[in-house]
């Protein structure tokens, strides 16, 4: 349920933070990080994400997907900052990987599904596929764009 929140509180993120440690499903370990990125948040939830999210990222990685990685290295940045040299440096050994994720989009939609209509939420499709949307990156995706961007001279 707070993976829906389009205005997500302070109190509704801090409790997406406690579960982060315990997190196992990199797909729900990317909608936490989709929804504490959110510029609404106090800038202190922000910045107490970064590091558990960082760690939890490394413990999870897969060694042949894409989207772990790419998270763990820019939690915690700003959208604006250029890419230093350790990040492109570890940028270009991700973009050699063979996959985005690790996982499908239906695992997580089906999963949200099955708990928000026993949870007897009205219009749970359209939630689930909500709270599955949040799974995919994006706005990792769009971090590095914007990174990439406050880079380009710099870039080949």
């Amino acid at each position: 349920m707070t993976l829906l929140s389009l205005n997500p509180s302070e109190a509704r993120a801090r409790w997406v933070l406690e579960q982060v440690p315990e997190l196992d499903d990199s797909a729900l370990l990317v909608a936490a990080f989709d929804l504490l990125r959110d510029k609404r948040l106090p800038v202190s939830v922000q910045q107490e994400a970064a590091p558990v999210l960082r760690q939890r990222f490394a413990q999870l990685s897969s060694p042949s997907a894409m989207r772990l990685r790419l998270l763990h290295l820019l939690v915690g940045t700003e959208r604006d900052a250029p890419l230093g040299p350790h990040e492109l440096e570890t940028l270009e050994a991700i973009s050699v990987l063979p996959t985005w994720k690790e996982d499908s989009f239906t695992r997580p939609f089906q999963e949200a599904r099955r708990c928000l209509v026993d949870l007897s939420v009205p219009g749970s499709t359209g939630a689930a596929f909500a709270v599955a949307e949040r799974t995919l990156g994006h706005r990792g995706v769009l971090l590095l764009l914007w990174r990439a961007a406050a880079t380009r001279e710099r870039l080949s």
